[in-house]
């Protein structure tokens, strides 16, 4: 219909036209006008101007920061009165994205114009020296008038003071594309400036080339960004969302922002935290909590803004959370940040819970990942990769810290390829699971477990020269490992070399177990032990390995009980393999454990004790018992197939209630040893028996026996040997008749007994002893 009507118009002013010909000369096509050029468009509030590019047929208007762009009435003025434009002139719109306008002309014929409105503010603002410009980003700052000096800042951080001549009688207008922007005064003495971007450094000049600005990022078009990355104050203590702001940078930390006063900081995915100095850094305290909450395809981002752009370790300091609300890192890249000291990139304060999985800690003058304090909580730790740290990935102030690590989080790309634990206090708040890493532990000094530790099987460990795990009070150590995944402990520095860390210690009686442990080259003291029990240590000791003690390997107290001790094995002491306190301890012992290249080969019995508690199994050891001092026998002691060494001053007696029942053993000094050793004593009445038993080099004593039998007593040699000795082989000793020992037997020998075989006082002895 609307064409319809303008045609018979344009019809009859044709008539008329073709009328006045006759009189004028009038052509009729003159009288439809194509003008359709837009040749200004602007608004009155706010007040703004646009820039028209008549060949590209684009339009960019610049309004102040902040300018709500969704209702802007435009002003328009077109070439041609008779020209019409839709939207309409004076129709409010929504800037948001670019809007195009389009042009009728008289003739019907059309121009459309795309119109930006970009709501990036105008000039007077400043920014910190130190911010960040990357390359291939729009970013300008313009003056208001009159002569102007600025800086220049360049990507890298640093900046230097330009001088000039600007001379303005208005702020004009910008636009950019790509690297390019373009400055467009208006007014006396207008000019054009331009800018580029090349290596970080951003030049603004005019024709004379001398000419020079501030500079900010352009906000991308649609208003509501103003481009520029937003600073952290010092202190924030009401909560808020940190979005993410589309930037290379979103936020500027000058020197350290610290969340406080209960404040709940959100992170968005996508955001990225600057840091302007090498010491800058984000403190969560105050019961704050933070929740920085990346994903995998928009990881949140802290880095530096220092010469580097933080591509160099150290460009800014830390993260540190000192509260135990629910703080979470989620998908967080942490890059270059650390200081040359003994703390990490992350840092967790004493009492602080912290969930972080996903995370990356990428290059740290020191550690990774740190903790403080006691009762510092990871609620999680897992899928995280820390890499290029000048010390460790994680050091951990206390061992329970290490509850939530696994094997999930890569830890091996560093300068110290382990988690250090630093030792030096209690478990004693709860139980505990250590599991394995992907990295050993190094655990620089001692720490007492009080509470149920278990040591995963796969665990490693390495021990500083002063580092040691004791087990006391109401402790409990379970050290599960398996034949393909044993739990091994090691020394840290000179490992290869014996005492290069110190013990183990159990002094409980609970159901303490090792089993598939590899110990090597710990005891740090010529008579202490790798794995040391003290009065009342228990435990199940199977299938591990210790090779290598500057002392003993094993070392017992005089309650020490092994409720099992199976396939074991102890190699390469400076000392004996084992050490017991007490008689009573070799029940546990036989010939599935095996004992080569130690220095004492035999396991040492201290002695000087009584065996009067309960009766004793002893069974034979791949090595011999070495029986160092005397040892009175009040129970029942059952040995069988068992060696024993004897030294010059053992003294083994039978007494009271006791009695011996051995099979298959030897009594000898120890090899090449000139010593006699002094007897086996034999009293009571209770029917000890020596069966198939082997006696030499003892007699010690002047006019004894390597067997003295006491008055009363009673006793049975079947099939023994009594061999080399310079006293008698048997001595039966006896004052009265009616209190004559009574010897039975058969099958005995004798050999080299200087004296004679048998020195009868009193007493019977069967016709085939």
């Amino acid at each position: 219909m609307f064409k319809s009507n303008f045609s018979l118009r344009n019809m009859a002013a044709i008539a008329v036209c073709l009328a006045a010909v006759i009189f004028s000369g009038c052509d009729p096509e003159e009288l439809l006008s194509g003008e359709k050029a837009i040749t200004a468009f602007g608004f009155t509030t706010p007040a703004a101007t646009g820039v028209i590019n008549e060949a590209a047929k684009t339009i960019v208007v610049d309004v102040p920061a902040g300018t709500d762009v969704k209702a802007l009435a435009p002003v328009i003025a077109m070439s041609s009165p008779l020209a019409t434009v839709t939207p309409g002139n004076g129709v409010p719109n929504d800037f948001t994205n670019p809007v195009t306008y389009t042009v009728t002309a008289q003739d019907g014929s059309t121009a459309a114009y795309t119109v930006t409105v970009n709501a990036t503010g105008g000039g007077g603002e400043q920014h910190d020296a130190n911010l960040i410009l990357p390359d291939g980003q729009a970013w300008v700052m313009d003056g208001t008038g009159g002569t102007s000096s600025g800086y220049i800042f360049k990507g890298d951080g640093t900046y230097g003071y330009y001088w000039g001549t600007w001379t303005l009688t208005s702020q004009g207008t910008w636009s950019t594309s790509g690297n390019s922007l373009t400055i467009n005064q208006t007014g006396v003495g207008a000019q054009r400036y331009t800018y580029t971007v090349a290596n970080g450094t951003f030049t603004m000049k005019n024709a004379f080339g001398d000419e020079y600005v501030y500079l900010k990022k352009a906000a991308p078009s649609g208003g509501g960004n103003t481009g520029t990355p937003q600073e952290l104050g010092s202190y924030i203590g009401e909560s808020r969302t940190l979005a993410d702001l589309g930037l290379e940078v979103d936020y500027i930390v000058p020197n350290w922002v610290q969340f406080q006063n209960n404040a709940v900081i959100t992170v968005e995915a996508g955001v990225c935290i600057a840091f302007t100095s090498t010491s800058g850094s984000m403190t969560v305290t105050g019961g704050a909590t933070i929740k920085m909450n990346g994903t995998a395809d928009k990881p949140i981002q802290l880095r530096g803004a220092a010469a580097n752009f933080g591509t160099e370790k150290g460009s800014w300091g830390y993260l540190y959370i000192n509260t135990n609300s629910d703080n979470v890192l989620q998908y967080v890249e942490c890059i270059n940040g650390g200081r040359a000291d003994d703390a990490g990139v992350v840092r967790i304060g004493s009492g602080a819970q912290v969930t972080m999985t996903n995370c990356t800690v990428n290059g740290s003058l020191g550690m990774g990942v740190s903790t403080g304090g006691s009762v510092a909580v990871f609620k999680k730790f897992e899928n995280n990769t820390i890499k290029n740290c000048n010390k460790a990935p994680v050091y951990l102030d206390h061992i329970s810290h290490a509850a939530a690590i696994d094997e999930t989080s890569a830890l091996a790309e560093n300068a110290e390829k382990f988690i250090t634990i630093g030792g030096y206090d209690y478990m004693n708040a709860t139980d505990m699971t250590l599991k394995p890493a992907t990295v050993p532990y190094h655990l620089s000094g001692w720490f007492s477990v009080e509470k149920a530790l278990t040591v995963e099987a796969g665990v490693r460990f390495l021990m500083n020269t002063n580092a040691s795990i004791t087990v006391s009070n109401m402790g409990t150590l379970k050290m599960n490992g398996t034949a393909e995944k044993p739990i091994t402990v090691d020394g840290y520095v000179n490992s290869t070399e014996k005492g290069s860390w110190q013990y183990i210690a159990i002094n409980t009686n609970n159901a303490n177990t090792l089993q598939y442990v590899q110990m090597t080259n710990g005891g740090d003291d010529v008579d202490g032990g790798v794995l040391r029990f003290g009065n009342e240590g228990k435990a199940a000791v199977d299938h591990c390995t210790i090779d290598g003690a500057k002392g003993y390997g094993i070392t017992t107290g005089s309650g020490t009980v092994f409720t099992s001790f199976t396939d074991n094995k102890v190699n390469n002491c400076n000392k004996s393999p084992i050490y017991l306190d007490h008689i009573a301890t070799t029940a546990a012992f036989d010939k599935s454990s095996t004992f080569t290249g130690n220095t004492d080969n035999y396991i040492y019995i201290n002695g000087y004790d009584y065996l009067n508690d309960a009766d004793l199994v002893t069974k034979g050891a791949t090595i011999p018992y070495y029986l160092y001092g005397w040892t009175q026998i009040d129970k029942k002691w059952t040995v069988s197939d068992a060696d024993f060494y004897m030294s010059n001053n053992v003294g083994l007696t039978v007494s009271g209630l006791g009695r011996i029942i051995a099979t298959n053993c030897t009594f000898d000094r120890l090899p090449d040893m000139g010593y006699q050793w002094p007897s086996i004593g034999l009293g009571g009445d209770n029917g000890s028996t020596f069966t198939n038993c082997t006696f030499m080099n003892g007699g010690k004593d002047t006019d004894s026996g390597m067997v003295n039998i006491n008055s009363g007593a009673a006793f049975a040699f079947t099939g023994c040997k009594f061999n080399s000795t310079t006293q008698y082989g048997v001595r039966i000793n006896s004052s009265e008749a009616l209190l004559g020992s009574t010897v039975t037997g058969s099958g005995n020998t004798f050999s080299g007994c200087t004296k004679g075989n048998v020195r009868l006082y009193n007493g019977t002895v069967s016709d085939n002893f």
